[in-house]
């Protein structure tokens, strides 16, 4: 996890957690109640509570073009894996798909 602990209150909704999420650039929050830490929620928790938010984050991916051009002939992108359905911030192209770093090991 990072470094400061990103936290969010137990009574956040699942949007807002997904929301912070993406704001900080972090795959999983601390969930605290009182200033205790009283569990954690990841992105896949998230996908799992709210399976339409699957879809809706990969077409926006796609729709938003966010490509990053690191190398001449290498494209990465932002979103989910479409083998493993985990967020991924470097997602590589394999024979018309794309996938996260473990995947395409």
């Amino acid at each position: 996890m990072t470094t400061p602990l990103i936290t969010i209150d137990e009574n956040a909704t699942v949007d807002d957690a997904a929301k912070m999420m993406k704001m900080k650039g972090v795959r999983r929050l601390a969930v605290e109640t009182n200033h205790k830490v009283v569990g954690i929620i990841t992105d896949s928790d998230i996908i799992r509570i709210n399976p339409e938010l699957h879809f809706l984050i990969r077409e926006r991916s796609r729709l938003e073009g966010r490509l990053i051009t690191t190398e001449p002939r290498r494209a990465v992108l932002t979103g989910l894996c479409e083998e493993c359905e985990n967020y991924s911030g470097e997602l590589s192209n394999v024979n018309g798909r794309w996938l996260c770093e473990n995947c395409r090991s």
